[in-house]
């Protein structure tokens, strides 16, 4: 019976022992789902993140991020210049259609810009009527007999009647070409060359200031007619030589002064043009007024023009023109 009885306290006293030890140890409450949740909100917001972006904001920053892989920066994706746009001037030539072409020579509509600027040379004074003869240094004392001469007692060379721009005739062995308009008309012959020397001999009937008249020449293609040169002389005694490309008419030579033009109406005068390769000399009345040179047409058609600027109706009398083929 002691010894039961000394069990019994040994076990109280242990059992006292053990909830005493408990007292003192931290008590470990299972934790719950919110107190977790909390927990793991706090790790994370610890933790170095991004800032953070709207959901459009994560879109942009997506698109841009994929294009800047995509376009890396070399020329192939460089980019590409706005086209400039293009103004084309009003005409101020027109190709001019005939009525009554030459067999197997047609003249088809194109339209020409505005001439350039006309220069402030000074004007050369006013000349007595002389029909111009050779002198020293023209070219037709040494080239012997012409490839090539209509002295316009027909129009067999030429595409003859009126048109918008050109009334053209022939007249007591004279070919009449007359401006219909305030504009530059011309007419193109059947005959060709790459290198020679051409000129015509004419006069303006009543003229006045920069109304003019000459040669166009290397005309590339005659069905065309929308290139080529144009010389020419006013008949307050400038000269010019003027290039034709499709849309654009550029001034090679700007109107200039020079004495050698017989000036004022009805004088008559002799235009010259000797095209060798990309080099062009330019003749009045058989003396040399200027040379170029300009690589843009080497051979071609040729033909007259004339310019009416201050005269309406202004009318050339042409009298004879000639061409020689150069070697």
């Amino acid at each position: 019976m002691m010894i039961t009885k000394y069990v019994k306290i040994l076990l109280i006293f242990m059992l006292s022992l053990l909830l005493v030890s408990c007292s003192i140890l931290p008590s470990v409450e299972p934790k719950s789902d919110y107190v977790m949740q909390t927990e793991i909100v706090q790790i994370l917001t610890a933790m170095v993140t991004p800032t953070a972006m709207t959901p459009g904001e994560e879109l942009t920053a997506l698109a841009t991020t994929t294009a800047d892989n995509l376009l890396e920066p070399t020329s192939e994706y460089l980019p590409m210049e706005t086209p400039q746009e293009t103004i084309i001037p009003t005409d101020e030539i027109g190709q001019l259609a005939t009525s009554t072409p030459v067999e197997g020579f047609i003249n088809t509509p194109a339209p020409l810009p505005l001439d350039g600027p006309i220069s402030t040379s000074p004007t050369v004074a006013s000349q007595p009527d002389v029909t111009p003869t050779a002198v020293p240094g023209d070219p037709v004392k040494d080239l012997g007999a012409p490839t090539w001469k209509d002295t316009f007692d027909s129009g067999d060379n030429w595409p003859m009647g009126v048109d918008e721009y050109v009334d053209l005739k022939t007249s007591s062995g004279s070919l009449m070409m007359t401006g219909r308009l305030m504009k530059n008309g011309w007419r193109l012959s059947n005959q060709q060359a790459v290198n020679f020397y051409l000129e015509l001999t004419g006069k303006m009937a009543a003229c006045k200031g920069s109304d003019n008249f000459g040669l166009i020449f290397r005309v590339p293609n005659a069905t065309m007619a929308d290139r080529g040169y144009l010389f020419g002389i006013s008949c307050d005694g400038k000269y010019a030589l003027r290039k034709w490309d499709i849309d654009k008419m550029s001034n090679i030579i700007n109107w200039t002064a020079a004495p050698t033009i017989l000036v004022g109406s009805n004088q008559v005068n002799r235009l010259g043009v000797m095209a060798r390769g990309n080099e062009l000399k330019l003749f009045v009345n058989g003396k040399l007024v200027n040379t170029v040179t300009d690589q843009s047409f080497g051979h071609g058609y040729f033909g007259l023009y004339i310019g009416p600027k201050e005269t309406t109706f202004l009318t050339s009398n042409l009298e004879e023109i000639s061409f020689w083929v150069l070697p």
